[in-house]
């Protein structure tokens, strides 16, 4: 079958959450108050890609209460689709709570999501035929699949359809321990990986997920695409440079070889979302058919994501434009 409507829009599919956490760096025990914010990884990917300019659209299931509406309300902001978006009487809001930390202290997530209208839905009887009608690209990511299993039976078909009707796909490893265990997910992701176009692994997936070399990234790259049959693999690095101050890089492998790593340093308020703003910059690679630009756009809109509280990257496509293009700037723009 094929994509009776072709275009450059990508559908996303994940759960929605709401984040607490304490502000300026503080701790759950030390505070008396919350930031709150909406986020989940794959609206995150879908915000970045309206904040390039990008027609993006999310299939989830929300609570028809307020915290839903406002999750909802939120993705309208971010002029995101909201028309696959559906409002539940089963279930709650998931949410996560997050410290952000500050050397010597890490950053912690404490998950609160069990039960929520996600989860509880009967994922797999998604009909992807229709919902995917209209658009070019589909992506979701390695946390979905540990939700329920539901959710991992609704991305096999997800992806198959896809494959169908001729629309590319993008699959985010995004390993979590505290969703799952890591034999229960390798079963399961390496089951997935195979299903999809595009695989984005973090480097230190490549061992613990695929039993591959990491000190041989570009190897075992080449190893994943021709063991699932993929088209482009990505492997994305992140390390702390120095207290507060981190480096992201990434590079890619298709069937012509290897294409060279790039590199964005930023200084970091808030860790969460940078992988999710690179996998929006890399699918604009994948629709212009470009992994130079894909690279290249992904790292610096994971840098920028990083410099920026919440979530997701919410952001004016031409400050994105300028922030790629170059690597210094000016203090001020005046």
């Amino acid at each position: 079958m094929e994509n009776d409507k072709p275009s450059k829009k990508v559908i996303a599919f994940g759960e929605v959450l709401l984040r607490f956490s304490p502000p300026e760096r503080s701790t759950i025990l030390n505070t008396a108050s919350m930031d709150i914010h909406v986020g989940g990884a794959e609206l995150n990917v879908c915000c970045a890609l309206s904040s390039l300019g990008l027609d993006s659209s999310i299939l989830t299931f929300l609570p028809d209460n307020p915290l839903g509406h406002k999750a909802l309300s939120f993705i309208r902001h971010a002029s995101i689709d909201t028309s696959r978006v559906r409002m539940s009487k089963r279930g709650r809001m998931g949410a996560y709570f997050l410290e952000v930390g500050a050397s010597p202290r890490v950053s912690r997530v404490i998950y609160d999501r069990k039960d929520s209208s996600f989860s509880q839905e009967k994922l797999e009887h998604i009909d992807w035929s229709r919902e995917l009608r209209g658009f070019s690209h589909f992506h979701t990511t390695g946390i979905t699949p540990a939700l329920s299993a539901s959710a991992l039976a609704a991305i096999v078909k997800a992806a198959t359809t896809s494959s169908e009707m001729g629309i590319s796909s993008s699959f985010d490893i995004n390993y979590r321990s505290q969703l799952w265990g890591v034999d229960e997910a390798r079963d399961a992701l390496m089951k997935l990986a195979q299903l999809f176009d595009h695989l984005i692994v973090p480097r230190f997936e490549l061992k613990r997920i695929f039993s591959l070399k990491i000190d041989e990234p570009e190897q075992s790259a080449l190893e994943l695409l021709k063991r699932f049959d993929l088209t482009t693999v990505a492997v994305t690095s992140r390390h702390e440079i120095m207290p507060g101050i981190m480096k992201w890089s990434a590079f890619a492998v298709d069937s012509t070889g290897a294409y060279p790593s790039v590199e964005r340093s930023a200084i970091v308020l808030d860790p969460i979302g940078a992988g999710d703003a690179f996998c929006a910059g890399y699918i604009k690679g994948l629709i212009e058919k470009d992994l130079n630009i894909g690279l290249k756009t992904g790292c610096a809109l994971a840098a920028t994501k990083i410099t920026l509280k919440g979530d997701a990257l919410v952001c004016h496509a031409e400050e994105l434009e300028d922030i790629t293009e170059s690597s210094d700037g000016p203090i001020i723009n005046r």
